[in-house]
Parts: structure tokens; sequence; C-alpha cells
């Protein structure tokens, strides 16, 4: 957060803090969500909203949520998924961990790769939250087939504002792109 001159940090067991580099301070953020369930999951993955100052984050258990610092009020975007496509992977022990965020400024929308641990039976997922209509919406079926495996998983995510493109790399020398210039949702 250029803005700010802030770093944030995530972790296991809610770790979610800000260290600012002018004043050589670390902060805790933990306490900024209502519901207090930051302090109990673990955030694996960040992207920052340059247009809006907001830091949003995938977190264990099917949670995406936003931090807007400036109102210091972490939310939960986790009801944005129309049909709970997010959550449906939540049996068999399984959870889903949104390991991978990507902002796309020109479009304005923040694209999410996920892991569905320990299932060995459910392909990952890839989906992209509208910020202006607040809905998150499934590009799985955009995957190609072959990339979508009990074994498989994505590694990263990367945006390439020139082509208008969001790379996707994952193990089993999966490598590919999601052509964003033609997404409608």
């Amino acid at each position: 957060d250029s803005t700010r001159d802030l770093v944030y940090l995530v972790g296991q067991n809610g770790v979610f803090g800000a260290y600012n580099d002018s004043t050589n301070v670390t902060s805790d953020l933990r306490a900024t969500d209502p519901g207090n369930w930051i302090d109990t999951n673990i955030i694996y993955s960040l992207t920052y909203d340059s247009k809006r100052n907001l830091i949003y984050m995938g977190i264990r258990s099917n949670t995406f949520a936003v931090y807007n610092a400036s109102t210091n009020v972490t939310t939960d975007l986790s009801g944005t998924d129309a049909g709970n496509w997010i959550g449906d992977a939540n049996f068999f022990g399984t959870f889903v961990l949104i390991t991978r965020l990507v902002y796309d400024p020109d479009r304005d929308l923040i694209y999410l790769g996920f892991d569905l641990s320990g299932s060995g039976i459910l392909p990952d997922k890839l989906g992209v939250y509208n910020a202006s209509t607040n809905v998150t919406s499934n590009l799985t079926g955009t995957i190609p087939v072959e990339w979508r495996g009990t074994d498989k998983y994505f590694l990263s995510l990367a945006y390439d504002s020139r082509r208008g493109l969001i790379y996707l790399g994952g193990n089993s020398g999966i490598f590919g792109y999601y052509n964003a210039s033609i997404q409608t949702g």
C-alpha cells in the first residue's frame, strides 16, 4: 500500500497485520473483522486494489474477504457467489483454500485460484470477483478438462495488463492463460 507506506502481513492462526516502513512499526489488524473469524483461520493470499485502497484476502474455510484501510474494517465476501459454488466442495473432510489472488485494475476484477485441499476427488477452481457488482463468478468451466484432475492444482496466477490475460501456472506441467478481455461477468 504505497499510499499509506504499508506492507500487509498474513499467516496461520489468523495472523493479519501491517508493517509501516516509515515508522518501523507493525500493527495487529486481526480485530478488524466484526465476527472474529480472521483469528480462527489461515490467510493464504492477498492482492491490493490500488484504486480503492482495499486488500482482498483468500482464506481457508471457503472465506473470501476485503480489508478497507480507510475504515479499518474487514468484510466477509463469501456470500457473493451465487449458488454457493465456492463453498459447495466442503464435504468429505474437504475444505476450500483460496490460495491465489490477482487484481486486474483495468476491469476492476479480482481473480481467485482455489485449492480443494484434502479432497482427492475434486478439481481446483478458478473464479472472478467483480467489485462493481459485488458478485463472484465461477470460471472453472473455462479451464481445459485435462488441467482439472485430482492431482492438479494452481500454484500461481499473474495478470498481464498489456494483453488482458490471466496466466495460470500449476503442477504437472500446467501453464496457460485465461483471456480476461472476453470476461462478461
